[in-house]
Order: structure tokens, then sequence, then C-alpha cells
């Protein structure tokens, strides 16, 4: 662990001393204070965070490119407190603020791409090109975010023709033949009306090879983007932008885990795991400013359809594998009315409505390594049950059972919202805000399991072949009226620095499990002795229910800049109560399915820091930390006590530290070198509630170093420069471990243009 952070220290100490010894006209630069930033507008005039009583982190455009920042779960190593690890595929995207987070079903942080939210987490994971800025507010932001909000909201936006007008193409080419190749144009075709199209392609071969296949998680992606910036007369504006993303992903890297020597093994399994998924997302925003107030409108249409194909022991033994589709529509409309005068009191109102339908089909598959052991089980039950009767026959219930299931998902809801904010006493800011949701989930399902079975015997002297059939069907549906009010109070110590205290409640509706039946079936063959015949299963309710969760957040910060404006600190301490926190696991199942549980009670709290420091034009340092303690205080679950135990897949550090060096050269063919080097360090992650995996510290070493000129940029770049080992996940199937590791080191050239 030496290294890199060595490493580190002596590239600061030369870039710093040099950046002083090269550069004195930055001392005639002026960075404004903090009250007088231009806000930046957060979903279409919803809010401002310039000033905000809000832990949030702000990256722009250059930051993302120095940063190496291609998807959301980049973030990760430069955003205190958020972890979003990368494994299995591109479908599990697993985000978690403040350990707050959800690994299956709804998000519990909402994603939205230019003003759109992004309704259902296996869209989050997508490339990024030709963002503009990211915006991560942490905390619950129910109030005026909504549904799937209880742990934060992330805000991207991409580039438009207003400003910039011309064409970019960038060429990435790396290690294990990793490509990553964009174009995209914008022009204005007016002083009022703007257009953009974009397009972009990635992919590589992989990094981990199934020694059993000989094959490796290779991926190939493809997106479109197009966009319309049209400015109206009577001052309306209209956005209008759609997003097409398609994914082929050899995926579920998955190695045996040698539970003694505490780490992942060998990949070697019989099925070859594939993701496909096409995502499409389009929206429409109008907004009409008037002398005191503004007016948007945001639509959206989202479409999802994915295919999982799953060995789910990860074993080269043929005991279970899943082959599953999903088809997702929704529409989400939203109104909101604000005021835009500079008087002390502003507000906020807001209407937002949803629809969203989910078809699931699944097909789990129980093959001759599992018929295997149900078999020898029947087999021992009927030798007792000849003992006393010597007739009784003989049953083969074949080589393999198949369980489809069909399940048909819908989500309707709607809300309203009001936020008021009233300055006071010239330093004071007091904000309160209240929502109502109301929303209804249903599910209707009909799975079963089907054995083709063989009777012999004396009593059957030709074989008689039957097919039996268990069944589980039925139809529930459920209605949440959730209640979230937000109150902060600011005070501006100076132009330069405030200090807030927040308290905001975030609530997250319940559901249904769907992914467990095929345990419960399971369960009824294991169990099944010289009794076999069709029958329908009843579903237990806490199997396939789960609760809504809650949350109260309690947090106290302040943003300040020193040294002229050029160092920016921003502070947070944070306490959050969780109440019936939903939880993914694998506990009650033995087939790798999963399932959502609630956990009693829980508490987490921790702090954030982040700084930025401008020391000159040439030379930018940033550093970041967040701290989480994560634990359950009473969840007690399939026999087991896990109070006391931190909570999984939540990290209790998160440190990152970077510089960004820029070498004027100002020759015509060379205008200058950048070089750019972000530190990450990571501790104490757990993979299950029973805090018997764990992921104790990793760091990573990203860098690049860039030539510029005036339309060309052409340089090297590395991630994972010293190829630490570490893990992402980690899971459990019949009574094994397996999980996955971080990608190795990545290395490549790079080359863009712009003109």
């Amino acid at each position: 662990m030496q290294k890199p952070s060595l490493f580190l220290f002596i590239i600061i100490s030369i870039l710093t001393n040099s950046a002083f010894a090269q550069n004195d006209t930055t001392q005639q630069i002026e960075y404004p204070p903090i009250s007088t930033i231009p806000p930046i507008i957060v979903i279409a005039t919803k809010s401002t965070f310039d000033n905000s009583a809000t832990s949030h982190t702000v990256i722009n455009e250059q930051e993302i490119i120095s940063a190496q920042i291609s998807n959301l779960s980049d973030i990760t190593r430069i955003a205190p407190n958020f972890y979003m690890p990368d494994y299995g595929s591109k479908g599990t995207a697993s985000v978690f603020v403040r350990g707050v987070g959800a690994r299956m079903n709804e998000p519990s942080i909402g994603v939205y791409v230019d003003g759109i939210p992004y309704l259902d987490k296996h869209s989050f994971n997508f490339d990024f090109y030709d963002i503009n800025s990211i915006v991560l507010l942490r905390g619950p932001q129910s109030t005026l975010f909504g549904r799937n909000s209880i742990g934060g909201v992330v805000q991207i936006s991409t580039l438009s023709p207003f400003a910039f007008e011309g064409t970019k193409l960038s060429i990435s080419y790396g290690n294990r033949n990793a490509y990553r190749y964009s174009a995209a144009h914008y022009t204005q075709l007016s002083d009022n009306f703007g257009v953009s199209f974009a397009v972009n392609t990635s992919g590589d071969d992989g990094f981990f090879r199934n020694e059993f296949l000989g094959t490796y998680d290779s991926q190939k992606t493809r997106g479109v983007r197009a966009k319309i910036d049209w400015r109206l007369p009577q001052n309306w504006t209209v956005q209008a932008n759609v997003l097409f993303d398609q994914t082929l992903q050899n995926a579920f890297p998955y190695a045996y885990f040698d539970k003694e020597l505490q780490r992942p093994t060998t990949i070697a399994y019989n099925h070859q795991g594939i993701y496909n998924r096409d995502v499409l997302n389009s929206g429409l925003l109008l907004s009409k400013k008037m002398k005191k107030t503004q007016f948007t409108s945001a639509t959206s249409y989202q479409h999802l359809n994915d295919s999982i194909q799953m060995d789910q022991d990860y074993t080269i033994d043929s005991l279970f594998r899943l082959n599953q589709t999903q088809c997702q529509n929704s529409i989400t409309q939203e109104f909101t009315w604000r005021s835009t005068s500079n008087k002390p009191y502003s507000w906020i109102v807001g209407a937002f409505g949803f629809v969203k339908s989910n078809d699931i089909n699944s097909l789990m598959t129980m093959e001759q390594g599992m018929m295997n052991t149900i078999q020898g089980h029947m087999n021992a039950a009927m030798d007792e049950a000849r003992k006393e009767k010597p007739k009784t026959p003989f049953v083969d219930l074949g080589s393999q059972i198949d369980i489809p299931g069909r399940f048909k998902m819908n989500n309707y809801g709607a809300a309203v919202y009001h936020q008021s904010e009233l300055k006071f006493l010239e330093k004071f800011t007091a904000t309160a805000g209240v929502r109502l949701d109301v929303e209804q989930t249903a599910i209707d399902y009909n799975s079963q399991a089907i054995l083709n079975t063989t009777v012999t015997g004396e009593i059957f002297p030709v074989p008689f072949h039957s097919k039996i059939v268990l069944s589980a069907f039925g139809k529930e549906h459920e209605t949440f009226v959730n209640i979230t009010p937000k109150f902060s109070l600011k005070y501006d110590i100076s132009n330069n620095a405030y200090v807030y205290a927040t308290v905001a409640q975030g609530k997250k509706s319940g559901g249904y499990n769907y992914s467990m039946l095929s345990s419960v079936f399971q369960k009824t063959l294991n169990e099944m002795r010289s009794h076999v015949k069709s029958d329908t299963l009843e579903i237990a309710e806490d199997m396939l229910y789960y609760k809504p969760e809650s949350l109260w957040n309690f947090e106290v910060g302040s943003h300040f800049s020193l040294f002229e404006n050029k160092l920016r600190v921003a502070v947070a301490a944070y306490y959050i109560h969780y109440s019936d926190m939903q939880i993914v696991s694998t506990l009650a199942t033995n087939n790798g399915s999963r399932m959502i549980v609630n956990a009693g009670r829980s508490t987490n709290y921790g702090t954030e820091f982040s700084a930025r420091w401008v020391v000159t034009h040439n030379l930018i340092f940033n550093a970041q930390h967040g701290y989480t303690r994560a634990t359950f205080d009473n969840f007690v679950f399939d026999g087991n006590d896990y109070s006391g135990n931190y909570v999984p897949f939540v990290p209790r550090n998160t440190l990152s530290a970077g510089v960004d060096y820029t070498i004027d050269i100002n020759k015509r063919l060379l205008e200058n070198i950048v070089v750019a080097a972000q530190y990450s360090y990571y501790t104490n992650i757990y993979f299950t509630e029973r805090n018997n995996v764990q992921e104790k510290f990793y760091d990573i070493v990203n860098a690049t170093l860039t030539f510029k000129t005036k339309i060309f940029d052409y340089g090297v770049w590395v991630k994972n420069a010293f190829n630490r080992k570490y893990m992402v996940f980690y899971c459990e199937s019949m009574g094994n471990g397996f999980a996955q590791q971080g990608k190795p080191l990545q290395f490549g050239g790079a080359l863009s243009a712009k003109f």
C-alpha cells in the first residue's frame, strides 16, 4: 500500500514546485466568492444548489475528462460516500450513498439525464460521451425528487449546441482490445434553434477468463443520442432529446471463493453468462419564463428490453441455469412552477405522475446434478416404504426440471409538492418543504415446476409416463402513501462561507419479490419422499412482499473558500435513522436466487470532506474523503440475529486525491501538456449480513498524459496502474461462495479532435 501513496506524493511535490516557478501571471486571476457564483439549475429549474443546505459534488467537463469518468460507476473514484461497484453485468447497477442503496428492484438513488428521470436501475450503467456536468446531491431528496431518491440524486447534463458549436471526434484504444470511439456534431441552424447528434461505440475482449469454457467477459456497447434546443418567442424554450443504448456482454465472471484463504480463486462454470440490453430514453422539456415566475413541463418515455443467461451454481457441474427476459415501458410527466424574483421569499410547487409496466419471463432449469440429489432423496424414501409395502413402485424424475415463470409488474404513482425559502436578518435562510406521494404496485405471477416422470415396478409391467406440475400463481397489489418533509437553516458567515443544518425524511415504497419462487419449488421437491403429485403451492406473504423503508437524515455542514477563493472546501456530518431497510439476501435460498427482506432498524452516520485548490492556472489539486458507519440495530432473519453487524456493500472510508498540471508550450504545433493523476482508497467493505466476507482495503491509481494542440489532443492513459487485486462482489449458491474481482491494469492511448 506504500507505493501509490509515495508515487502520488512525489508527483505532487514536483508539480507544485515547478508550477510556482513557471507561472506568475496567475496572480492577476480573480476567483468569485461563493455567494456570487451563478446558480446551476437542477432538473429544469426545480432547484438550485450553488448555496444550498446540502452536501453535494459538482463535476465539470474538464474534471470528467481528467478523472476518466466514462460511466456512472466511475464517479466512485472522486465523490465522497458514493459507491457503485462494477460487477456482474451492466444491468446490475447498484448505487450506494451514505450506506443507502439497492441491489434489486427499485433504486434508492435517483438518476436524471437532461432533466429526465431514469426510473429503473437496469438503465443506469451507460457510456458517457460529451457530458457537460455531473451533480451528486447526497442525502434524501424526496421532497423535490420523490420516489427512489431516498439516498440522493445524480443529475447528468449533456452538452448543448448553444454551449458548443462544431464537431467532436474521439478515439481510445487499450490493452485487451479495449476501444472507445465517439463522434458528435453540434450546430445552430439559427440564433434560436440548435441541434446535436452523437454516436458512440465501445468494447473490450474482457479481463477475466472462464477456465472451463475458455471465454472472457467481453462486451460491446453502441449508443446514439440526438438533442434539440429551441428558444421560442415570449420566453418559451423547448428541449427534446433521445438516447438509444445497446449492450452485448459476456457477463458474471464470478470466481470460486476460498473461505479459508478469504480470496477468489478460479472462474470455472459450464454455462456462459450473457447479458444483452436495449435502452431507449426520450424526453421533452417545455419552459416558460414570466416576469416573476417560471413554468416547466417535463415529459418522458422510456423502454428497456434485456435478457440474461446465467449459470446459477457457477461451477462445472450441471445444477442450475437461468434464462430470463424483461420488457419495461414507462411514462413520466412533471409540472413545476417556481418564483424567479430576488425577493426574500421564494417558492416552488409541482406535480408528478408516472406509469411503469414490466413483463418478466424466466426459465430456471434444474439440471442432471441437482436431479441426482432430488432423486436420491426420493429413492431413499421409497426404499424405506418398501419395507412395509414391497410393491411400492420406482419413480424416475428424469434428467431435468423446468421452472418457467411469468411475472407482470405494474407501478402507478402521483405526487404533489411544495417548498418555500425565506431569507431574513440579512444572513439567515430558512427552507421548508413537503411532498405527498401516492403509489400503487401490483404483481401478477404464474410459475410452474414441470416434472416428466417414469413409474416402473411390479404393478407397472409397462413403464408409465406422467407429467407432474407444481404451480404457484396469484395477483397482489398494495398502495403506499408517503409524506416526506424537509427543513433547513443556513447562515451566511460572509460572501465566502456559510454553515447549514438540514433535517429531511426519505421514503421508498414496498414491493414484491419474484426471483425467489424457483427456490420455493426446489425446497418442495427436496422434501418429496414417496408422495409425488401435482399441486398448487401457497407462497408465504413474508417471502413475496417486502415493506416500505424510511429514514430520517440529520445533517450539518459548511462551504467556504480561502486564498482569494482559490481553495474551495465543503464539510458535512450526518446521522441517519433507518427503519425497515430493504436488503437483498440469499440466506433463505440455496440456488443463488435472491430476495428482498426488511431489516428492522439500522443507523448510519459519518462525515464528508472535499476540497479543490486552484494553486495557479496551471496547477489544480482535489481531495475528497467520506466516512460511513452503517450497522444493523435490529435485524433477525432466517433464524439468525445480525444486530450490530455492518450493512453490506458500504465502504467505511472512501478517499481520493488528485492533481492536474498544465505545462504551457504555446507553440504552433503544441499548445500545452497536461498531466493528471487520481489516487483512490477504500476500506472495510462487507459483502454479507454475517460480515464473514470483506474487502479490508484497496487503492487504485489512474493517470493521463495529454498533448494539446488547437484542434487535436493526443496522449496515453492508465487505470489501476499498480494492478491492485480487490473484490467488488460476493454471493453464495449451494453453500459455496463466489466473488468478482475489480478490473486489473488497463492502459492505452487516446486521440480526440474538436473543430
